[in-house]
């Protein structure tokens, strides 16, 4: 209860609510397929050259419709084919999706600061728990020295699970969502250059 609720209770006590249930949630990521893949890249630069097509045949009336903002489900990629149909310079495209791309990273990376704090937290309330088990293992020591060596053995249990869950829980946790997220920045930058291509003619 120390070592888990301990650092839960910070992290609910330094950040917003939802940060910390994402975080928690992010622990289920290091276990599943990044969205960035190689393969996923391929298709969307494939789709970005079908979209030029469709300006080269049709103008920036035949891109708006055959990348209707109703049949894309990425908010990026929605915001994106937005700018390059309402006439902004390639320069002003470019600006703008740069800093929502990297909007995106700053405001997705804070379960990944979330879980680090929580790494920092965990071996402190490791100790502490060790501490309140040696409390409780003195008050009740009296003549009977039997029950002192199972008794610490407990007590520094708290310690061992406070590095362990830092250690191979909320640490790995922290480094797969950024690695995540830095590999969504990448894809981001690259959708830019080629939306600002597309304005470009």
């Amino acid at each position: 209860m120390i070592v888990v609720g301990g650092p839960l209770a910070v992290a609910f006590m330094s950040f917003q609510a939802n940060n910390v249930l994402e975080a928690l949630r992010g622990i289920g990521l290091m276990f599943r397929q990044p969205q960035a893949t190689h393969e996923n890249l391929h298709k969307e630069l494939v789709k970005i050259i079908d979209w030029a097509r469709a300006v080269k045949e049709g103008g920036l009336r035949g891109l708006e419709s055959k990348a209707a903002p109703r049949n894309l489900n990425d908010p990026f990629i929605k915001y994106g084919i937005a700018m390059v149909v309402s006439n902004y310079k390639p320069d002003e495209v470019r600006m703008m999706m740069e800093t929502a791309a990297d909007g995106y990273y700053e405001r997705d990376t804070i379960p990944a600061r979330v879980l680090m704090a929580m790494a920092g937290h965990a071996p402190a309330f490791g100790m502490v728990g060790t501490l309140v088990g040696m409390v409780i293992m003195l008050g009740a020591f009296k003549d009977d020295m039997s029950g002192v060596g199972s008794g610490l053995s407990v007590a520094l249990l708290a310690t061992l699970y406070g590095v362990v869950t830092a250690r191979m829980i909320y640490i790995p946790a922290a480094a797969k969502i950024t690695q995540k997220q830095e590999s969504l920045r990448f894809r981001n930058h690259l959708l830019t250059e080629g939306l600002v291509m597309l304005v470009a003619n």
